[in-house]
């Protein structure tokens, strides 16, 4: 029985980022695309000569599948563009594009997954025209959908898999429904705040809001005037008696008569006058 198989293609262009131009047809849904994406990668270290990768996908709703791809930097002639040199962005970056194809099987499992160089050939020759629509079309380009080719063509010789590590998509449990909702690692996009989450931010913020009265009050009150009794002015204090006259602080009387000067004299109470009568 000839096993089939579906050729997808990820890469960026001049301006656009980096994302699916060409996936599988039972894989247009955004949440497989999102996976298919994050699961391919560049990987670490160049691969040998006439080597892919080999990863399996587990827990997407299209079942278990195992891709086979590689990544490398494309020349415009790859891709029957005007330009010939080496891609690169409108940064000057180099472009990398991932080619690959999707088997809908566990590779680990069953037959052995035999692909051959002619294989990626015709991938390659499958997704050629989209990359280059994408490379003209840049933002405005609509992804586009592969229908599966036969593999097996033995003509040719065989690619060397090179196994990397599954790639599972984790689930969250719902607070407070018990269901559990898809959680995509990578290129996903951002899932919308849980609702315990949002709660915890409701009442941080009052907290905040509460605190911040607080201190309010308590800087008016240290600013406040004083409000309560108004404390007695002390008496100004007597200067001590001479031998002529006795001349109170802060007054203008002046005292004709003392008391016999000594350590405890002070001022007597005699005749007064106003200076200047």
């Amino acid at each position: 029985m000839t096993e089939k198989a579906w050729p997808f293609l990820i890469g960026r262009g001049r301006d656009a980022g980096y994302r699916a131009v060409v996936v599988p047809e039972f894989m247009a849904e955004a949440a497989s695309t999102n996976a298919l994406t994050a699961a391919t990668g560049p990987v670490d270290g160049p691969l040998p000569s006439g080597a892919a990768c080999v990863r399996e996908l587990h827990g997407l709703d299209v079942g278990p599948i195992s891709v086979v791809y590689r990544s490398f930097s494309p020349h415009g002639g790859d891709y029957g563009l005007d330009d010939e040199g080496e891609l690169s962005d409108g940064f000057g970056r180099r472009i990398r594009v991932t080619e690959g194809l999707v088997v809908r099987r566990s590779a680990a499992r069953g037959a052995p997954l035999e692909i051959c160089v002619a294989d990626l050939e015709r991938v390659h020759a499958e997704v050629a025209g989209a990359y280059r629509d994408f490379w003209e079309l840049d933002q405005a380009y609509v992804r586009r959908t592969a229908g599966a080719i036969a593999l097996g063509d033995h003509r040719s010789a065989a690619v060397r898999l090179v196994a990397t590590e599954p790639w599972r998509r984790e689930r969250e449990r719902q607070p407070g429904t018990g269901s559990l909702r898809p959680f995509y690692a990578g290129a996903d996009r951002e899932a919308p705040p849980r609702r315990s989450t949002v709660r915890r931010i409701s009442l941080a913020t009052a907290a905040a809001a509460v605190v911040a009265g607080i201190v309010f009050a308590a800087v008016l009150l240290t600013r406040a005037p004083h409000t309560g009794p108004v404390p007695p002015r002390p008496r100004p204090a007597a200067t001590a008696c001479g031998p002529a006259s006795c001349v109170s602080q802060n007054s203008d009387v002046t005292m004709d008569r003392c008391r016999a000067p000594g350590p405890d004299a002070g001022c007597g109470v005699g005749s007064a006058r106003r200076e200047g009568r």
